[in-house]
């Protein structure tokens, strides 16, 4: 399961029912930034910062924070092995505009192969730093479709917004992305009653399944770390 894990092809049918991501912000599936003097458009995904590689630890340890960035985001989960760090000090003050919270999707926007990778922030997950390509997606959990964050997941995962991602990218200079309001165009398969409950306990399986390894390779570190 954890290694093989792939969601089923799902084409536009007649039968099916399908909102754009901006259709999901104003029927309050997910949450809207404030609005403030900068920002009259509500509908926006909150972004991760930018740090400068100038902040990144040479030496890693147990206080040394996670950067994250697009590259390090794949198969639903983080790389740790592969992200950057930096210091506790840099974390405090970047976490603060940040506001990661348990549930929340990370998305990426932007970056050559891996537009539209995206993956579920676990409990043990909020002590990262996440990088400006990467949009944070939060989810009302009460809304009338029923749609949790685990199961926005899987409907990210679907075929079907990939074909759309792909048809969206372009070229803006050097790096690939997909434009802000091509991406509130992106249509999202809505499931039926009877299928949230199915897709919510896979969900749990798979990421129940993440969770357990990153525990595992946690105390693998730690160890290493102990025997230096």
């Amino acid at each position: 399961l954890y290694a093989n894990y792939h969601v089923e092809k799902v084409n536009f049918v007649s039968t099916e029912q399908f909102m754009t991501l901006n259709d999901l912000f104003d029927n309050g599936v997910l949450k809207k930034l404030p609005k403030t003097k900068n920002n009259e458009n509500e509908n926006r995904f909150y972004s991760g910062v930018e740090v400068g590689s100038a902040n990144y630890l040479n030496r890693i340890d147990n206080n040394s924070i996670p950067f994250v960035r697009t590259s390090d985001i794949h198969n639903m989960e983080i790389d740790y092995k592969s992200t950057k760090h930096i210091s506790k000090s840099n974390f405090d003050i970047y976490s603060k505009n940040q506001n990661l919270e348990e549930g929340d999707l990370l998305f990426v926007q932007d970056g050559e192969f891996l537009i539209g990778e995206c993956c579920y922030i676990d409990s043990d997950m909020l002590n990262i730093i996440i990088q400006s390509h990467i949009k944070i997606i939060k989810v009302n959990n009460v809304n009338s479709f029923g749609i949790t964050p685990k199961v926005l997941l899987f409907l990210l995962n679907e075929n079907v917004v990939k074909e759309q991602l792909r048809k969206f990218t372009i070229k803006q200079g050097t790096i690939k992305t997909v434009p802000f309001q091509k991406l509130l165009e992106v249509k999202i398969r809505i499931p039926k009653q009877v299928e949230l409950a199915t897709i919510e306990s896979n969900m749990n399986i798979l990421l129940d399944s993440k969770k357990k390894i990153r525990d595992t390779l946690r105390t693998l570190d730690v160890s290493m770390i102990t025997l230096k």
